[in-house]
């Protein structure tokens, strides 16, 4: 998942060590499964500041040599988390940390356990439903689902080819179960492909302008919930070099090609636009790459391009410095790491508003303790919760969930991005969307900044009381729904959930 001279290009020097050559040009998704490569909880901690609370893990019997260990790389609304372990001799494994810390380690069926290969989970949505990809003996590619039992389905897309270090990868998996990948043919070429809930396929998704020759084409790597689709393409790769353009395909099949301005288009080593995340209004994360290294973007679904920098990234290109974001929830928050001067990775979360927040996990390496030391943030939810990975002072990797500290209103507003996700997926009709909006547009403006007067204290204290009793009310509501079958007990789960730690914090 990175490139150029930015922050991508920790994880691809990563891959050298995990995936083969002709895979590293794969996508910023794949490759930061790699970087972010949890039984031992570690007593949860305040990072700088006030951003939030962290809480570190690994998985029981992960590596612990350099660059082995554990990393989460998607997080859902609930707070469970997929990611990767890796062991000696650098096999990757999968596992899935329930929010209560419970962890779950898989395989899937095939998967090799040789070096270089395994299994890679990539992301998990609400109903706790993983997809990602799996390399067998034979170094043959192979994509995957994981239902919500553990039960695991081979994904293969027509027309992958079935040579070694070619196949299928299956990127991202959207409320409705729809997922989005790519797969390399028998030439080489990349094409990406659409797998409906109802097991549908759309093939090949081929971008303008994509290339044929080699190692070019089209790579999807992120399905927003309303099923469009964001990635990367290539029209020439040549001696290991390419530039790389973005595009998304909305769920119509329109395809729109872009890149920032200012992107690079020279001969750099794996150079250009790479959007990574898209959430369900269309507003695409991502980062590129000019002569001074790695820059983040966000796209608007009317195609504005708003560009930006962490504070402190490295904006040089003699080592491996700038700024990649990684992951967008519904609330517009990207998450996402940093490379600063001195080689060290950082993360970050960026509001809405552009407010950029850094933070490192407790426990990550510095400058010149290990080879890459520092902080990965990788995914981010609907509630605010993000996580990712770090590498210690001895440079073995460790997961992390930071739950950043957010305001009651600010959390509402997210839980009404939940519920709005699910009615564009379809799981909720616009109607019962309607009916559990209700409760919540009331705690809303119930908890609209409290009035500056001290007279006004025990109106406020009134407020803070009203809006309790309406996320009361959406608690009935959600539990209503799943009684009469209207919604999943995995969805109701996450909505109470959510709904009660506000209450909870609102009484303290």
């Amino acid at each position: 998942m990175l490139c150029g001279g930015s922050g991508p290009r920790i994880v691809l020097l990563k891959m050298g060590s995990h995936v083969p050559r002709s895979r590293k040009r794969a996508g910023y998704r794949i490759a930061i499964l790699c970087l972010c490569l949890t039984f031992v909880l570690a007593t949860p901690a305040r990072p700088q500041g006030s951003v939030g609370t962290f809480t570190t893990f690994d998985v029981p019997g992960a590596g612990t040599g350099v660059l082995q260990g554990t990393g989460g790389v998607s997080i859902n609304a609930a707070g469970d988390i997929a990611g990767i372990y890796i062991v000696a001799p650098n096999v990757a494994h999968g596992f899935v940390r329930a929010a209560d810390g419970t962890i779950t380690t898989f395989d899937a069926p095939n998967a090799g356990t040789g070096m270089n290969q395994g299994t890679f989970p990539i992301s998990i949505n609400t109903a706790g439903v993983i997809v990602g990809m799996y390399s067998n003996a034979s170094n043959v590619y192979h994509g995957f689902v994981r239902a919500a039992n553990g039960t695991i389905t081979t994904v293969d897309a027509p027309g992958a080819a079935t040579a070694g270090h070619n196949g299928t990868n299956v990127m991202g998996i959207n409320m409705a179960g729809a997922i989005a990948g790519f797969y390399r043919d028998a030439s080489a070429v990349y094409h990406g492909f659409m797998r409906a809930g109802d097991g549908t396929m759309t093939y090949p998704i081929d971008a303008p302008g994509a290339g044929t020759g080699t190692y070019a084409g089209t790579e999807p790597l992120s399905i927003n919930s309303v099923g469009d689709i964001t990635g990367i393409y290539v029209v020439s790769y040549i001696l290991h070099a390419a530039v790389y353009h973005g595009f998304v395909r909305t769920a119509d099949g329109t395809i729109t090609t872009f890149d920032p301005p200012g992107a690079g288009t020279g001969t750099g080593h794996y150079g250009g636009t790479f959007p990574i995340s898209i959430n369900t209004a269309g507003v695409i994360a991502g980062t590129y790459t000019d002569a001074s290294g790695g820059h983040g973007f966000v796209r608007a679904a009317n195609g504005t391009i708003t560009t930006f920098d962490a504070p402190g990234a490295g904006t040089g290109t003699g080592v491996i410095e700038g700024t990649v974001g990684f992951s967008i929830n519904d609330a517009g928050d990207i998450t996402g790491t940093y490379i600063d001067a001195s080689g060290v990775a950082h993360g970050f979360v960026r509001a809405a508003n552009g407010t950029m927040t850094p933070f490192d996990a407790p426990g990550a390496g510095t400058a010149g303790t290990s080879l890459f030391p520092g902080t990965a943030a990788v995914s981010i939810n609907d509630l605010g919760d993000i996580t990712g990975t770090y590498a210690d002072a001895s440079g073995v990797l460790h997961g992390f969930v930071l739950k950043l500290a957010i305001a009651p209103e600010a959390q509402v507003a997210n839980l009404q991005n939940i519920v709005e996700a699910l009615t564009s997926a379809g799981t909720l009709s616009p109607g019962l969307g309607q009916f559990l909006l209700a409760p919540l547009n009331a705690a809303l403006a119930d908890l609209d900044p409290a009035p500056a007067s001290a007279v006004r204290a025990a109106l406020d204290r009134g407020h803070t009381a009203a809006a309790i009793r309406e996320l009361n009310e959406f608690i009935g509501r959600v539990r209503l729904l799943v009684i009469f079958r209207r919604l999943k007990p995995a969805e109701g789960r996450i909505l109470i959930d959510a709904a009660n730690s506000i209450i909870t914090a609102l009484r303290v």
